[in-house]
């Protein structure tokens, strides 16, 4: 991070983290203070949950086979099939005559190269659920903003969850956007909303 900083001549910077990104951006601000002016923390109610238990046990049921591949011995043959099966479920749903994927749009090819890229994602879980987020949210010491995404599901099952991350690092602001269930994973049906709430605390 500091070196990438380096390399391009800006010596402090805000960071945006959202869903995963916002353990990324914690790790950031609490390693290298000095290199973060301003930090905003968003996403959805599980993903800021600062229990590291209750958040690890909150997104098992989202990330799919990842969960399995983390939780046992990943081998290369086990990696090969995961992607294998994968690739040869998006060319069975291929529509043969655009070669574009009928839910997702866009080149079958650009699907089957995500899908093949995506087995770091593997690794990349498994850093999630070792990151301890409560343990952090304390430590930070940068002007931080909590974004919560709630929605009705989010709010039932776990609870709205910023008023508490924003009460654990000191002098964090909170806004909360209310969506429907199904909607606004990152927020893109409201670019304008979210523009506005980045500029305002950025400012």
């Amino acid at each position: 991070f500091a070196e990438a900083l380096d390399v391009i001549s800006i010596p402090r910077t805000a960071i945006y983290g959202l869903h995963t990104g916002n353990k990324i951006a914690t790790a950031m601000a609490v390693q290298q203070p000095d290199r973060v002016s301003k930090l905003i923390l968003a996403g959805q109610s599980h993903s800021l949950i600062p229990d590291q238990d209750k958040r690890n046990a909150s997104i098992r049921d989202l990330i799919g086979s990842y969960v399995d591949m983390s939780e046992r011995p990943a081998t290369p043959g086990d990696a090969k099939k995961v992607t294998a099966d994968r690739v040869a479920a998006l060319l069975q749903s291929v529509d043969r005559k655009s070669w574009t994927h009928p839910a997702l749009g866009g080149s079958i090819f650009d699907h089957v190269i995500d899908t093949i890229e995506a087995t770091g994602t593997v690794e990349l879980y498994k850093a999630n659920f070792r990151y301890d987020l409560g343990r952090a949210f304390v430590s930070i010491r940068v002007p931080t903003l909590v974004l919560e995404i709630a929605t009705p599901r989010e709010t039932r099952i776990h609870g709205r969850q910023g008023a508490l991350v924003a009460h654990l690092i000191k002098g964090a602001s909170l806004i909360m956007l209310d969506e429907p269930d199904g909607d606004a994973l990152t927020l893109e049906n409201r670019p304008g909303d979210l523009a506005a709430v980045i500029t305002t605390f950025l400012a």
